[in-house]
């Protein structure tokens, strides 16, 4: 690995991924053995601390992030583009809670590029909100007579960061914060990954697969659990 610096500034071609373990998307959270990757700008940001306090005090930063140092282990890469290491050199990709802040031809990408960077017989696992779920409680609110069930949808599905906020403070969120773009159940993202050239795909459940370390990469639970899915693609 390339010699440390602060969060970003490690450029990603600078590490093999020959065997490496990939996560994507990994927030501020640098599990050991992994390349941990993630596009936010706020590795940088987290350590200037009057600007973390002005972005907190403005509601741009919930208190959680305001409290949050981002490990630098953590490279910023944008993830949109494609990812800079060699075909058939990853064993296993992670990542959670990432792929649905993308639109679907740009997650289509990103799965191809995965495809592309593993290893044959490595795993691609992904957990990602389940659009069923929210359905499901939509379905249930307008049943027992709730005139705000459709909205109440809407913003479970996290389409928009900004509400009623004011044009600056939109600006500035928009800055730091990607909303959902698209939106899965199990079967779509199946079909996404069978279209990428994914096989076999099936489902799993929390901690339970052949990703490596999912006891400790692994971290959402609870409520996450329960409206998320677990799914581990294989390159054969």
């Amino acid at each position: 690995m390339a010699p440390e610096g602060p969060a970003g500034n490690i450029r990603p071609t600078q590490i093999s991924a020959e065997g490496a373990q990939l996560h994507l998307g990994s927030g501020p959270y640098a599990e050991p053995g992994w390349i941990n990757v993630d596009k936010s700008r706020t590795p940088a940001i987290s350590r200037i601390r009057p600007l973390v306090r002005m972005l907190a005090r403005v509601g741009v930063l919930t208190e959680q992030q305001r409290n949050t140092i981002w490990p630098r282990e953590v490279i910023r890469r944008d993830l949109s583009k494609p990812l800079p290491w060699g075909d058939n050199t990853a064993k296993a990709i992670y990542s959670s809670h990432m792929v649905e802040h993308f639109e679907r031809a740009e997650a289509q990408r990103l799965l191809g590029e995965c495809l592309r960077v593993l290893a044959p017989g490595g795993v691609l696992r992904l957990v990602l909100p389940d659009v069923q779920v929210g359905v499901r409680v939509y379905l249930q609110q307008k049943e027992a007579g709730n005139p705000r069930a459709a909205d109440e949808l809407v913003g479970s599905l996290f389409y928009t960061a900004y509400g009623d906020m004011p044009r600056l403070r939109r600006l500035a969120t928009g800055l730091l914060h990607r909303p959902h773009r698209w939106m899965y159940d199990i079967d779509s993202m199946r079909a996404v990954l069978s279209e990428v050239g994914f096989s076999p795909i099936q489902e799993c459940a929390f901690r339970r697969g052949a990703c490596p370390d999912l006891a400790t990469i692994e971290i959402r639970d609870g409520v996450d659990e329960a409206a998320s899915f677990y799914v581990e693609a294989f390159k054969t």
